[in-house]
């Protein structure tokens, strides 16, 4: 198995998650997890990228990534409400453009923090993509939120 920080750089992720987001429903599916189930898109992404790549982190790389996003999400959704209440004034591209940037610090961070742990993987018997992303985000695979998973993958 190959390490993340061969693999992955955080340049990559963002044309890996750009290139995502962009595919049909993906960009939809994202939004509802990030706003019916308050998952961070950004951890979605990079659970998929360790999917498709068959790399398992470890707990402990997994908790430096949550403790990632805990560190930045509150900035981004800070951001977030203001450029959602700004829709439709001049300021909202440049507001739009500002979001992405801070999305982007917190992918430099979630990189950061899986690569850090590279040298620790975990085996999981679990096989099936949907159940193992549920797995590592902390939800139960249920019909609510089975398709939306289904569709970011």
């Amino acid at each position: 198995m190959q390490k993340p920080s061969m693999m992955l750089t955080p340049e990559d992720f963002w044309q890996f998650s750009v290139s995502r987001y962009g595919k049909p429903g993906v960009a939809d599916a994202c939004l509802t997890l990030q706003d019916q189930f308050g998952i961070n898109v950004n951890l979605v992404l990079l659970y998929c990228w360790c999917i498709e790549h068959n790399y398992q982190p470890s707990s402990a790389a997994r908790e430096a990534m949550q403790d990632a996003v805990a560190q930045t999400n509150p900035a981004i959704e800070l951001h977030r409400q203001k450029r959602r209440l700004a829709k439709g004034s001049p300021n909202y591209e440049a507001m739009k453009q500002a979001e992405l940037e801070l999305e982007a610090e917190q992918q430099r961070a979630l990189v950061a923090a899986l690569c850090f742990f590279e040298s620790e993987t975990e085996t999981t018997d679990i096989n099936d993509p949907i159940e193992r992303l549920a797995h590592y985000l902390h939800v139960a695979t249920q019909p609510d939120i089975n398709p939306y998973l289904q569709a970011v993958l």
